[in-house]
């Protein structure tokens, strides 16, 4: 009697289990690729909109050296503003200094300013912080 199967394998075929096996290996290589498509584009956004905080806080502090220039009153302050097609709300906030006042003239400590830069757009994203120093010239 023929055996039906004798282990041989024809030359030109392959077998269900091998082509099973190759599309699980193609399915995971392409859920893996997939993946990293996902995170660098997630990584792509947050450094688009770090970038643009950045240039916005750049301009908030020649803003400040402006006041500062002309003896003026910083205040805090909350603002939006446009770039790129990206709404940005721009909040700054002087901290008070407390240190106890005295009766030995001291060098004026420096304004301490805090930004706080979200995107309105993404509201979830938490906000980019910066901590400036306003020198003062007054005694």
């Amino acid at each position: 009697m023929r055996r039906l199967f004798s282990g041989k394998r024809s030359a030109g075929g392959l077998t269900t289990v091998e082509v099973l096996v190759a599309v699980f290996i193609f399915n995971c290589v392409s859920a893996a690729i997939f993946g990293f498509i996902g995170n660098i584009d997630r990584i792509r956004g947050r450094a688009v909109f770090v970038a643009a905080a950045s240039r916005l806080a750049a301009d908030e502090a020649e803003r400040l050296r402006s006041i500062a220039a002309r003896n003026a009153q910083v205040e805090d302050s909350s603002y939006t503003e446009t770039v790129s097609g990206r709404v940005f709300r721009v909040e700054r906030d002087c901290i008070e200094d407390d240190t106890p006042p005295s009766f030995v003239p001291q060098a004026r400590e420096p304004l301490k300013i805090e930004l706080r830069i979200s995107d309105e757009n993404r509201r979830e994203a938490a906000p980019l912080r910066f901590k400036l120093l306003l020198g003062r010239d007054d005694p």
